[in-house]
């Protein structure tokens, strides 16, 4: 019996060399050698690929020509059908990558919140790489790390050795996040519990398709500066922040009241408004935010107030009636406001003594305020009636001037007692002619808030001088 000897095989030649084997075999006789075969490089074997070993001993088998040869009669020889080769899967290989086109910041490998557009793929490998396709175990892809959610179809059976997810996402918790997938075979498979695999880290880019209200209006005022400024933000779908949205943002009313500084550009995905002015009161208004060609949104109910401003009276609420009509002075803080005061109810300034309720109220568009009063108005002194005539007596005609030098507040007149009985109302200076002798008497009568008094003149006219004649003596005449 020869040893055993080791051939070599020349795929191009279709050869296998035994070289120094060396065979005897008797005339007549018989001898049997076995041939084992395998594969020196199985990097490349698909599994259930066959291996045939024929040998023809008549034309197959080269013999040295000073040896004896065979016979020619020999039947080949083979392994029959072949050796099938089995591949049994030891590892999972990441074969592709997730990865997307749609992402804004290109330094991100894929979208938040969207199926990736490269979806992962699986293989089921042997120790030396080749494909089991007899593997059928599901995969199930996790999150090694990261913050986010996964979501679509995590877990999916191999085909033929093979699992291609579908709609496989990752919904980030933060634009720019970073995560990293797992995936693991099931742990009583049909190959036993295969290692888990993990991918290399990846970065989300979360892309804004809606805006949001993150910071609602409050403590609005007509015409002033808003209290609680409004807050918007470039979101996607599943509330994460584009920290890469930069396009401009407007705020609108929903009615026709006015609005100012409600315009300005996003910073990292949000937009502020600290400078917002509304003027126009009201209720159940709403703010409307749009720009950047993603979906509106509307705002919280609020209402739109006045602002207050503050009522001070600076006059003395205690005053004597003088004749004239009395007011409680006031000013505005902030300054400059229209007020409209009632005394009892009536614009008009009281023009009398008495106790009034004063009711002062802001008039303007922007602010509001009202403060509330009393002014006192007290009755004047009793007034002291006083009349000066000038001259108070002569002859006729006597021309008398008179001019009222009254006290105090009160209606005068004057009452002349001549032989027209003239009546002189609130006079200041008046004058009065005497042509008949005669002693008149002239009344000043003043009556007011603090009672009535009265004066007397008598104004004394003499006649004509008197002549009388006498004669003493011829050619004398005296007169008296």
């Amino acid at each position: 019996m020869a040893p055993n000897v080791s051939g070599t095989f020349s795929a191009g030649a279709n050869t296998l060399t035994f070289t120094g084997l060396a065979i005897s075999v008797a005339d007549g006789a018989r001898e049997t050698y076995t041939v084992n075969a395998y594969y020196n490089d199985t990097t490349s074997l698909n599994e259930n690929q066959t291996l045939i070993l024929s040998i023809d001993g008549d034309t197959g088998l080269v013999i040295s020509s000073n040896a004896t040869q065979m016979s020619g009669a020999n039947t080949a020889i083979s392994n029959g059908t072949g050796t099938a080769v089995s591949i049994t899967a030891t590892q999972l290989v990441l074969d592709t990558v997730p990865a997307d086109a749609r992402q804004v910041d290109t330094s991100d490998e894929v979208v938040s919140g969207m199926a990736f557009q490269t979806q992962p793929v699986i293989r089921a490998h042997g120790g030396a790489g080749n494909l089991d396709v007899d593997f059928i175990d599901s995969i199930t892809a996790g999150i090694q790390s990261g913050s986010g959610q996964l979501g679509g179809t995590t877990s999916v059976a191999a085909n033929a050795g093979i699992v291609t997810f579908s709609n496989l996402r990752y919904d980030a918790a933060n634009d720019g996040g970073s995560f990293v997938l797992s995936f693991d075979d099931q742990a009583s498979g049909s190959e036993g519990d295969l290692p888990a695999i993990t991918g290399a880290s990846l970065s989300t880019d979360v892309v804004a398709s809606l805006w949001k209200f993150t910071r609602q209006p409050a403590g609005v005022i007509s015409g002033l500066a808003i209290g609680t400024s409004p807050q918007i933000q470039a979101h996607d779908t599943r509330g994460a922040t584009d920290l890469d949205f930069t396009h401009t943002a407007t705020l609108a009313l929903k009615t026709s009241d006015s609005i100012e500084n409600n315009s300005g550009a996003a910073s990292a995905g949000t937009a502020t408004f600290s400078e917002l002015i509304i003027t126009g009161v009201g209720q159940g208004r709403r703010l409307s935010a749009s720009g950047g060609s993603i979906t509106s949104a509307t705002s919280a109910s609020f209402d739109v107030g006045q602002a207050q401003a503050t009522i001070h009276f600076t006059s003395i609420p205690n005053v004597v009636f003088d004749g004239r009509p009395k007011t409680l002075v006031s000013t505005s803080e902030p300054a400059g406001l229209d007020i409209t005061t009632t005394y009892d109810g009536s614009t008009q300034a009281p023009n009398g003594p008495g106790t009034y309720q004063v009711v002062a109220t802001i008039d303007d568009a922007i602010y509001a305020g009202t403060a509330t009063g009393k002014l006192l108005i007290e009755p004047p002194p009793a007034p002291i009636a006083g009349l000066q005539a000038s001259p108070r007596e002569g002859r006729t005609p006597l021309t008398v001037t008179f001019t009222n030098a009254s006290q105090g507040f009160g209606y005068t007149f004057l009452e002349v007692f001549d032989r027209n009985n003239q009546t002189f109302d609130n006079p200041g200076t008046v004058q009065v002619t005497y042509d008949a002798p005669g002693i008149y008497e002239t009344v000043l009568t003043i009556r007011g808030q603090g009672g009535t008094d009265q004066t007397r003149v008598s104004i004394v006219v003499h006649g004509p001088p008197t002549f009388t004649r006498e004669i003493t003596s011829p050619g004398a005449v005296s007169a008296s």
